[in-house]
């Protein structure tokens, strides 16, 4: 028996489902925008087991509601998801403008989804405040 048309359907299934993990395998970092602390589960009365210092580079392992698991300085636990900021570095509050006055920087926090929202003055968006 000749399984040979089976070949083309394997491999299409086979890179189809490396495609699919590759997110799975992807780091996501970030940094905690003000000191947390680091707690033992998701919820406000779990055990805290120590506290993060702001601007603490983090690994996101998991996320579970409105809370991040974070491997931070060796250190495992949760934080709430506000208190992360995506991507690297620290972030900086202030920056210049066009004519050169120093202004607020939009926050950049990951949503409850895990999107990163942009925090705008409504007048900004044009709707008036």
């Amino acid at each position: 028996m000749n399984h040979s048309g089976n070949k083309p359907v394997l491999r299409l299934a086979l890179c189809l489902g490396l495609v699919l993990a590759m997110p799975a395998f992807a780091k996501e970092t970030g940094a905690l925008r003000q000191a947390a602390d680091l707690m033992a589960a998701p919820y406000s009365d779990a055990k805290v087991l120590g506290r993060v210092a702001e601007n603490t580079r983090v690994e996101i392992l998991e996320r579970r509601g409105a809370w991040l698991h974070i491997n931070a300085a060796s250190k495992k636990g949760w934080v709430k998801l506000h208190q992360v900021r995506a991507g690297e570095g620290p972030e900086k509050k202030i920056w210049a403008g066009p004519d050169g006055a120093e202004k607020r920087r939009p926050d950049r926090t990951l949503g409850l989804h895990g999107h990163r929202r942009h925090h705008r003055h409504p007048r900004a968006l044009g709707r008036g405040a």
